[in-house]
């Protein structure tokens, strides 16, 4: 039952419950007046209303306004839906960019359906708004309007779990994987013999290549022995995981943090110091510088992510060996991104690799074994 408090000699309705995840949660409805007999009867006007109260809704009470009259209850609207989703989601412990991820789709979608519609409106029409919005106005691609909708489609499900939505509204994500943006043996010979830009970054690239590194995680993480191990907190699908490290790899890992700790703070071309993310940033600018220079197209530098998984994939002929030391949880991204590559296209890119291949698809498939056994009772010549 909601209890009363004198605060500043005036008398409020306090109204407390635990919400979904255990949390402690308080609402102090002033009740404008210093008379306790007046503020009792307020309180149970408040009492009648308790449970939607807790429910999230918004309640107008007649000595709030000029106008007296009867409790009025000012809806919930889809700005404030997204808020209240959004703190809730910051308990969950993700990761900062995804959060940032999360506001930024949320951000989007409330510019569409605008900050005071009432929640309880939201439908699929507003869907259809949205996808025509990022399609026409914003031209993003499929994918990004893919990621987009994923992020809504969490908030629209956490809105219906809440009875804020009456009706479940579908949101089906269509988009096509693109395929992995791999860098062929010519590319990578030139990015690493390129003079556009100094050689310490030509060797962070190549240690990029070599180890399957995201860009920051060889900043983050720590270095034991020959492993670069980063921690649940760190590591994009929150699981603890590490690369291997090797007698050429490791030196250009300590030089790349010695670079980028040894400059946070000294000032650049601007009025201000470099700090940490800048400097970290700075490795993907000067792939990006090499890229336009030498004319390689739309690559970045997490493409060399994808090279090491393509050529990791062309040796071992393992997936499951591949999706392990790139640390996705599932092997279906592994298997969608890189195994639909034809061994046959890996060793025109990949000429150094072409004896392995080779190899690979030379082996003899013929189950000598089987025909032992079967040989004498089936009398195969």
């Amino acid at each position: 039952m909601a209890s009363l408090r004198k605060m500043n000699k005036t008398y409020f309705s306090r109204v407390v419950w635990k919400d979904d995840y255990g949390s402690l949660k308080e609402k102090a409805i002033s009740l404008k007046t210093d008379k306790k007999s007046e503020a009792i009867i307020r309180n149970n006007a408040v009492e009648k209303v308790e449970d939607l109260i807790r429910q999230g809704e918004n309640a107008q009470f007649p000595w709030m306004s000029e106008e007296g009259g009867k409790i009025k209850f000012i809806r919930k609207t889809v700005h404030e839906a997204i808020e209240e989703f959004l703190s809730i989601k910051s308990l969950d412990g993700l990761r900062g960019s995804t959060m940032r991820r999360y506001k930024q789709s949320l951000d989007l979608f409330t510019s569409v359906v605008g900050d005071t519609l009432p929640i309880d409106r939201l439908d699929d029409s507003y869907i259809t708004s949205f996808r025509k919005y990022s399609k026409n106005v914003k031209n993003h691609s499929n994918t990004t309007m893919g990621i987009h909708l994923q992020k809504i489609k969490s908030f629209v499900i956490f809105a219906y779990d809440k009875k804020w939505i009456k009706e479940p509204i579908k949101i089906q994500i269509k988009y096509k994987t693109k395929k992995p943006m791999y860098l062929s043996e010519w590319k990578l010979k030139r990015l690493f013999a390129s003079d556009v830009v100094p050689l310490h970054y030509r060797k962070a690239f190549y240690f990029y290549a070599q180890t399957g590194c995201r860009l920051s995680e060889p900043f983050d993480g720590e270095v034991d022995g020959r492993w670069l191990k980063l921690s649940e907190d760190v590591f994009k699908t929150n699981i603890a995981h590490q690369y291997q490290l090797n007698k050429y790899t490791l030196p250009i890992l300590l030089e790349m943090r010695d670079n980028v700790e040894r400059n946070i703070g000294v000032r650049g071309h601007g009025s201000k110091g470099y700090t940490r993310r800048w400097m970290i940033k700075k490795y993907s600018k000067m792939f990006k510088k090499i890229a336009k220079a030498e004319n390689f197209g739309q690559h970045c530098l997490k493409h060399l992510r994808d090279t090491y998984a393509v050529r990791r994939w062309a040796v071992t002929g393992d997936i499951k060996t591949v999706a392990d030391e790139l640390g996705h949880t599932s092997i279906n991204t592994t298997l969608q991104n890189y195994a639909k590559i034809k061994p046959r296209v890996l060793m025109d890119d990949f000429e150094t690799l072409k004896p392995i291949l080779q190899a690979r698809l030379g082996k003899d498939t013929y189950d000598t074994e089987l025909h032992s056994l079967m040989n004498t009772p089936l009398q195969i010549a």
